[in-house]
C-alpha cells in the first residue's frame, strides 16, 4: 500500500521542539524529499510554473506563480512494506506512477513499476535498482541501467522521470530541518 507525501513544515517545527536524539527515535527512517538539496540548500525548481507539488519554490518563484498553484516541500519516510511474519532479511518496495507502488510519484515520465528500493541487512545501507523504466532512474546525474542495483549515501539526488529527490538519513534530515527553520519560512 503506497504511503502518502507529508508536508516538511510540520516535522520541521517539531524538529526545533525537540534535540536530535528524541527526533531520532520518532523518526527513524532515512527521507525522499521532493526536491533537490545542495550545500544543504532546497534548490528551486527548474520549471518554475510546472509539478509544484513536487518542487520546492523559492521569494523569487513563488512571486512570479499564481498563489494557488504555490505549495510546500513534501517529503516521504523511507519504510519498507511489513515483511510476513517470521520472514527474514530486507523487502523490496516500489516506486511508481500507480496506487500499487510504496512511493506514488503521479506523473506520465514516471513508468507505473519504475523502481525499487531496499534496505541491504549487513551493511544498513539503501540500494534503488530500475525496473526497466521508459525516463530512467538516476543517481547523482548517473542513469541505472535495467536491473542495476546502486547503493545509497545521505544527500544523493534521486531522480525519476523529471521529478528530482534527495535522500536523507534521519540525523542528516534533522540537522536539514534545523538549518531550514533558522533559515527559511515556508508555506
Amino acid at each position: 500500500m503506497s504511503q502518502r507525501w507529508l508536508n516538511i513544515k510540520s516535522v520541521m517545527e517539531f524538529s526545533v521542539t525537540v534535540d536530535r536524539i528524541d527526533f531520532l527515535m520518532a523518526n527513524p527512517s532515512p527521507v525522499l524529499i521532493a526536491a533537490e538539496i545542495r550545500d544543504g540548500k532546497l534548490v528551486p525548481s527548474p520549471l518554475p510554473g510546472r509539478n509544484l507539488t513536487m518542487h520546492h519554490l523559492n521569494a523569487a518563484t513563488m512571486a512570479e506563480a499564481p498563489q494557488t498553484q504555490t505549495s510546500p516541500v513534501r517529503f516521504m519516510p523511507v519504510r519498507p512494506p511489513q515483511a510476513a511474519e517470521g520472514a527474514h532479511g530486507s523487502t523490496w518496495f516500489s516506486v511508481g506512477r500507480t496506487i500499487d507502488s510504496e512511493i506514488v510519484i503521479n506523473d506520465y515520465t514516471v513508468s507505473k513499476q519504475h523502481a525499487r528500493m531496499k534496505e541491504d541487512p549487513p551493511t544498513g545501507q539503501f540500494i534503488v535498482q530500475d525496473l526497466g523504466s521508459t525516463n530512467g532512474s538516476w543517481v547523482n546525474k548517473k542513469r541505472l541501467i535495467k536491473g542495476d542495483s546502486r547503493p545509497l549515501k545521505s544527500g544523493d539526488a534521486l531522480r525519476f522521470g523529471r521529478h528530482v529527490f534527495t535522500f536523507l538519513n534521519a540525523r542528516d534530515f534533522y540537522g536539514f530541518l534545523k538549518d531550514l527553520a533558522s533559515t527559511e519560512s515556508l508555506s
